[in-house]
């Protein structure tokens, strides 16, 4: 059963989308260099949920879903260290 999420009304005001600077710029406790990480190593399906890829090298990340992908990271840990290990396992 999926939980509901609620987004607060000022988040879903502002533009849906955002470059990882923009981001980083407007919350300031996400650093680029951590966004970066987390699409790099596709953290517990980050891309398939936030990540929207325009033309070659564009990279925006939805504002609604990013809050929603960290709601389900704090309702499901396990998925995260799942998804962690398996990325490690590729890399050996």
């Amino acid at each position: 059963m999926e939980k509901t999420i609620n987004i607060p009304q000022s988040v879903q005001e502002k533009c849906p989308y955002l470059t990882i600077r923009d981001f980083a710029k407007q919350y300031s406790t996400w650093t680029e260099s951590s966004i970066r990480w987390l699409i790099y190593n596709n953290t517990a399906g980050f891309n398939e949920t936030v990540v929207r890829r325009v033309g070659k090298s564009k990279i925006l990340l939805s504002v609604t879903d990013f809050w929603k992908w960290v709601e389900m990271q704090n309702n499901n840990p396990q998925q995260q260290t799942k998804s962690n290990r398996k990325t490690s396992e590729n890399i050996s």
